[in-house]
């Protein structure tokens, strides 16, 4: 199942990285330093049923110290099940850490794939429904930082010809402190929200968070016979430090991001095309 996914790669390696309320503010208390990224995203009410279908998750974590105590965790979940013509996912990362040198990092990918969905001429259609929550929060932004990035993404993909008809991204991703705090969604035609996408956001302070919601449907009518594939992927990275790592934390942390793409460009560069 897995080895037909080499079309997803640009999507899978877009970013370098229902709504669940998040207080970064209460939680900060914990620990000295706190990221937290989480996706979820439902897709249902398919009009057409696929010919197969797979699904995919995939977690990192590294939690180190030299002086203090720090924690990293990861988890993907990820289903679809054509005869109730529905599919969700869910991934979620969390660090935290306190002390004078740690690092924290923790990566969750989720994906659900639906292959040669047979359109004959006539319409496809399907609604949809996610949030992304991103949170921050630190003490001492002389000594600490805290990122959190997050994106959910699906396309529509001629499976004959492998060109992508149609496609949504939501994105964001927090840096504390610093600048570069960011919230934003991108879509084709074909997309209608059925209720107006709900961003919000806090980037002016140590305790930063970005929270979205989006509630849609997707509509396109077909002239000819069709297959398509749909791909959902949703991708959530977050990083804890203090201060600036040592040489030896700096290579760790340098080690879990090469087994990261390791693990990513090992499902993107798969021999088997969808077709």
């Amino acid at each position: 199942m897995l080895s037909k996914l080499p079309h997803t790669k640009h999507f899978l390696l877009v970013v370098t990285p229902l709504v669940a309320s998040f207080s970064v503010a209460s939680s900060a208390s914990l620990a000295a330093t706190l990221a937290f990224s989480e996706s979820r995203f439902e897709l249902k009410d398919f009009s057409h049923t696929p010919l197969d279908t797979a699904t995919l998750t995939d977690t990192q974590t590294l939690a180190i110290s030299t002086s203090g105590d720090v924690t990293a965790f990861a988890n993907a979940e990820a289903l679809f099940i054509p005869d109730e013509t529905k599919a969700e996912n869910f991934s979620l990362s969390t660090a935290q850490g306190e002390g004078v040198e740690y690092l924290g990092v923790a990566e969750s990918l989720a994906a659900v794939i639906g292959y040669d969905f047979q359109v004959n001429p006539g319409e496809f259609s399907f609604n949809f429904r996610g949030a992304l929550n991103l949170g921050t929060a630190i003490e001492n932004e002389k000594s600490e930082s805290a990122n959190a990035y997050g994106n959910i993404l699906f396309q529509l993909v001629n499976s004959v010809t492998g060109e992508v008809i149609d496609y949504f991204a939501l994105y964001g991703g927090l840096n504390t402190p610093g600048e570069g705090d960011y919230l934003d969604y991108e879509y084709s035609g074909n997309i209608t929200f059925t209720e107006e996408p709900d961003l919000t956001t806090d980037f002016n302070s140590n305790t930063e968070f970005a929270i979205a919601s989006v509630k849609g449907t997707y509509s396109r009518t077909f002239d000819s016979l069709t297959y398509l594939t749909l791909l959902e992927v949703k991708n959530n990275e977050v990083a804890v430090k203090a201060p600036e790592p040592s040489a030896t934390l700096a290579l760790l942390f340098f080690s879990i991001l090469a087994i990261s793409y390791g693990a990513k460009n090992k499902l993107t560069n798969s021999k088997t095309k969808i077709n």
